[in-house]
């Protein structure tokens, strides 16, 4: 898939100018062929690059990605000549993602923790369990993430 073209079609659909947050979403490449999407299977890079591109033009005030690995964030940002501003990965008591925490408190400016609808009813069952943990473990990964996100928005609301 065209990368640009892409982009310059979300834009005019959108009626934007510029979008505030543009993610990389999934790892895994496609292209179209006879009509439909298909795997291909080109390194992230080349599409970062683009993506680095309309953010230096503004016409994304951020850029990062979505689904990727510990490993994959690393060869991207060996490469890249702007890092991701986000994350957002899955991440909940079920699986919790820690070592990948860690690494974003490094690394990445902002981590969006989400949690799949799909995963609601197996979470809702765990959560009778293993409910006094999961308020735990929720507060400790709120506050160790309160600062650095009040940090990162009070570096884009500033006025220069």
């Amino acid at each position: 898939m065209n990368v640009e073209k892409s982009i310059k079609s979300s834009l005019e659909k959108l009626r934007l100018d510029y979008i505030d947050l543009f993610l990389l979403h999934g790892p895994t490449p496609v292209k179209e062929e006879n009509g439909k999407y298909v795997p291909d299977l080109v390194p992230h890079i080349g599409t970062w690059h683009v993506l680095e591109k309309y953010y230096k033009a503004g016409t994304f005030k951020a850029i990062g990605l979505s689904n990727f690995t510990i490993p994959q964030m690393e060869d991207l940002i060996k490469k890249a000549e702007i890092k991701p501003h986000n994350l957002q990965v899955e991440c909940h008591a079920c699986f919790p993602q820690y070592e990948l925490h860690e690494f974003c408190k490094k690394m990445i400016s902002l981590l969006h923790l989400l949690q799949p609808w799909d995963h609601q009813q197996e979470i809702s069952m765990i959560q009778r369990q293993i409910g006094e943990m999961q308020v735990q473990w929720n507060c400790k990964l709120l506050k160790s993430l309160q600062k650095s996100m009040v940090n990162h928005l009070d570096k884009l609301c500033s006025v220069k």
